[in-house]
């Protein structure tokens, strides 16, 4: 007898279980009836007239964009130009000439050295690390290309230390 009542409980769990998935399936199916109605064939087109105030679709496709690739200035933007400078009360020029060398007026820097583009900054300028025997230089140019800020580090054996902060000028 108590083998008959699981089965009869067992078989009605089948019925309301069957029951269940086809109500939902019709108020599924009544849904998308509706909304094909109102113009809207699948759920993607009526999401698009829907605007949330937080949309997760540019956030996930930045993830799986690649790196833009960094803008290098033209060497020609600094190629010939002379900018100067104050350093511990003297005027310093610094000439950037062809093939990447640059000229520094005041013995400190070293006979010369090197310069190279790094990229541009948010302001459209560019941004050059110029590379002495004694110092480092880092310079961002602002937008209208007539000042640069620059960053100055000292080589100290295998390290290098921030000696100073400096906005170069544009000479005319």
């Amino acid at each position: 007898m108590n083998d008959k009542a699981s089965s009869g409980v067992e078989q009605n769990r089948k019925q309301k279980t069957w029951i269940r998935v086809v109500e939902w399936a019709s108020v599924i199916g009544g849904i998308l009836a509706v909304l094909g109605f109102f113009g809207f064939p699948n759920i993607q087109s009526l999401l698009s007239h829907i605007n949330f105030p937080f949309n997760p679709w540019p956030w996930i496709e930045n993830l799986y964009a690649p790196p833009p690739r960094p803008l290098l200035p033209a060497t020609s933007q600094l190629t010939g130009t002379s900018w100067t400078f104050v350093l511990d009360a003297h005027e310093i020029r610094l000439d950037f000439k062809d093939s990447d060398a640059v000229r520094f007026s005041d013995p400190i820097f070293g006979d010369g050295g090197h310069w190279k583009p790094v990229g541009k900054s948010g302001g459209a300028g560019a941004i050059v690390s110029i590379e002495t025997p004694q110092r480092i230089i880092f310079g961002t140019q602002d937008a209208t290309g007539n000042k640069m800020t620059a960053m100055i580090y000292r080589k100290d054996g295998q390290r290098t230390v921030l000696d100073t902060t400096v906005v170069m000028t544009r000479v005319r």
